[in-house]
């Protein structure tokens, strides 16, 4: 698999197509320009829907491999990991060190979603410990 893609409307009323690029594929694409990416991208789709599928209204990417914030994105499990080891990371370190991130919630690793919840959670404990 070289991309995958996520149809929005079933989480909201946005038109959002969401396009992930993996494996093998996601340095390729992560060195395109905006452009570049875009008409991959459409290539792709038209590939599979013909003339239907129209021009964006507009785009957002990333670069993440490039990012020096990133460096790549997501965590990864080592073989031999349990679902307990993501978790565990949430515990935080003597009630004074909170750790969030998309690694600290195994039903959500690997998700923007799971880095806002951990964040959001990690920020009440922030204030309940300084309450």
């Amino acid at each position: 698999m070289q991309s995958c893609w996520f149809n929005y409307r079933t989480f909201s009323d946005a038109n959002v197509l969401l396009g992930l690029s993996v494996g093998s594929y996601a340095p390729i694409a992560d060195a395109m320009s905006d452009e570049q990416m875009k008409a991959d991208a459409l290539d792709v789709l038209r590939g599979v829907w013909g003339d239907a599928v129209g021009k964006p209204a507009r785009m957002l990417a990333t670069h993440w491999s490039t990012d020096p914030h990133t460096l790549g994105a997501y965590s990864y499990p080592r073989a031999g990991n349990r679902k307990d080891d993501f978790d565990d990371l949430a515990n935080g370190v003597d009630d004074v060190l909170f750790l969030c991130g998309e690694h600290t919630i195994f039903d959500y690793a690997g998700t923007i979603q799971g880095a806002y919840m951990t964040g959001l959670r990690a920020a009440e404990r922030v204030i309940g410990e300084a309450a």
